[in-house]
């Protein structure tokens, strides 16, 4: 297995694309918080996952 050597620039991006996914599941945790627990039926295929 070759070791990756990623640029600073490239670590910069992964790092601020990392924020923003972030940023965005955070947005999605506060929306469900918000609109309550989920239907019984979406609760089951989360846990079959």
């Amino acid at each position: 297995m070759a070791w990756l050597s990623p640029t600073p620039e490239e670590l910069d991006a992964c790092v601020a694309e990392h924020r923003i996914l972030d940023r965005e599941i955070q947005q999605l945790r506060r929306q469900a918080a918000a609109t309550g627990p989920a239907p019984v039926w979406l609760r089951s295929q989360e846990e079959m996952v």
